[in-house]
């Protein structure tokens, strides 16, 4: 192997490992952020199961609204993110 050969290799490497160094990281926190997102709304769905569950009337003690209840649940979690 010649020297130009070496250091092409060289530069190459360095090269891609310099791309994936700054590809690595951003597609750790898009994945991070969707398992995020999808615990989240697997939380508002188990709420909303469980308020869907209830009676017109033991939803409007909780101030609530059968029509309404899954604007309710979300603005609930919004609120609460803050």
């Amino acid at each position: 192997m010649t020297q130009a050969q070496v250091v092409g290799k060289t530069v190459l490497t360095h090269t891609a490992e310099t791309a994936l160094s700054g590809v690595l990281p951003r597609v750790w926190r898009a994945i991070t952020t969707w398992v995020e997102t999808a615990a989240e709304y697997q939380s508002e769905a188990a709420t909303y199961d469980a308020l869907r569950a209830l009676s017109d009337a033991e939803l409007s003690r909780l101030g609530l609204s059968g029509t309404t209840l899954g604007h309710d649940v979300r603005a609930a979690y919004d609120r609460a993110e803050g």
